[in-house]
């Protein structure tokens, strides 16, 4: 998804904000990935071109993009991941072991947005939605190759599993 494609200046001064070097630098280094990424991978992008900008301003301007809706994200902690708003709302199962996305079928997100806006007198303003969960492959345990392959793919890591005590 390209950024290009969002007229992100004219929604930032219609909300009356300026399009900074910060902002654009952080939709770019989105953008170039071509996938969702993490802030860490972000900031490894924005240290070749912008060395001065921090954590703290790359989650800040997160954040404000966010709330622009110009940016998504899904997850949460350092897991988190961002990705370019699209044009058309687009929903998503991923699953948390090995990383694969599928696609929800827009139509029935819409007719379950509708009924939860009727029942709860809630307008969802935000269309973007991401089911976290184990794939069936690697519920079965068939995925194991493929979690190898998608991390040096995309540097994604499967999550650890911790002993308990």
């Amino acid at each position: 998804m390209t950024h290009n494609l969002l007229d992100y200046p004219g929604k930032m001064h219609a909300g009356g904000y300026r399009v900074t070097p910060q902002r654009k630098a952080i939709l770019d280094a989105i953008c170039e990935a071509g996938r969702r990424v993490t802030v860490e991978e972000i900031t490894l992008r924005l240290r070749k071109k912008s060395p001065t900008l921090n954590r703290a301003t790359i989650y800040r301007n997160l954040l404000f993009l966010q709330r622009m809706h110009l940016v998504n994200g899904a997850g949460d902690g350092k897991d988190k991941r961002f990705e370019i708003a699209s044009v058309e709302p687009h929903h998503h199962l991923i699953c948390r072991e090995c990383g694969r996305e599928t696609g929800l079928d827009r139509t029935r997100v819409e007719r379950l947005k509708r009924a939860i806006q009727k029942e709860s007198r809630f307008t969802i303003d935000d269309d973007h939605l991401c089911f976290f969960g184990i794939c069936r492959r690697c519920a079965s345990g068939a995925n194991r190759k493929s979690q190898a392959s998608a991390k040096q793919r995309t540097g994604w890591k499967p999550r650890r599993k911790h002993a308990s005590s």
